[in-house]
């Protein structure tokens, strides 16, 4: 069951025209796989009990986003450490599945995948946090300024106060620019999955 704040993210991410996000700890939701995102719930069950088929109808619903006309402009930078790590009883197959898969979306042209080697020096520590951005009307403008989500379970947080917004946009251009640039991502995406 999702908390109020992640009901909160999921309309806003509906309605959002580009979303910018940092994984440091797991794929971003928009890029899982089904299974990659069946045994991130199977592991917080524990804590949290949603049905199966409700978790696949939301995580469909949510990356239909991905490919709407027009298609929502999505930037990740994900953690190298992301891509090496399994989750409970996750195997070698689930992550190269999810590794491939993450080849195919970064074709998208709305799609970025930039990837922080464990190697280069991470310009700052910081938690798993989407940044949203949304459409400008005719003659009204933006519909409204950037927000961010973050989370840290269990705790997560919408922040909409302009200035907090603004330092989590710098902090994802410093990792951006510290990340590989697309083409080496898709590289190293390519070498972990074995192709």
């Amino acid at each position: 069951m999702l908390t109020e704040i992640g009901r909160e993210f999921v309309g806003l991410e509906d309605g959002a025209s580009s979303l910018r996000t940092w994984g440091s700890n797991a794929v971003p939701g928009l890029l899982q796989t089904d299974a990659y995102c069946a045994e991130m719930t199977r592991l917080t069950r524990a804590v949290e009990i949603v049905p199966p088929g409700k978790v696949e109808r939301r995580t469909r619903t949510r990356q239909r986003r991905l490919f709407a006309d027009p298609p929502l402009a999505y930037s990740a930078v994900i953690d190298e450490a992301v891509l090496r790590r399994r989750f409970g009883a996750a195997d070698e197959g689930l992550m190269r599945e999810q590794l491939r898969h993450l080849l195919k979306l970064g074709d998208r042209p709305n799609i970025t995948i930039h990837v922080l080697l464990l190697e280069q020096s991470h310009p700052i520590n910081f938690w798993h946090f989407v940044l949203l951005g949304f459409p400008s009307m005719p003659v009204l403008g933006p519909v409204s300024g950037d927000i961010v989500y973050s989370e840290d379970y269990p705790m997560a947080e919408v922040v909409e106060d302009e200035e907090r917004v603004y330092r989590y946009s710098v902090i994802f251009d410093l990792l951006k620019e510290a990340a590989l640039d697309e083409e080496a991502s898709r590289d190293c995406i390519a070498s972990l999955a074995g192709l």
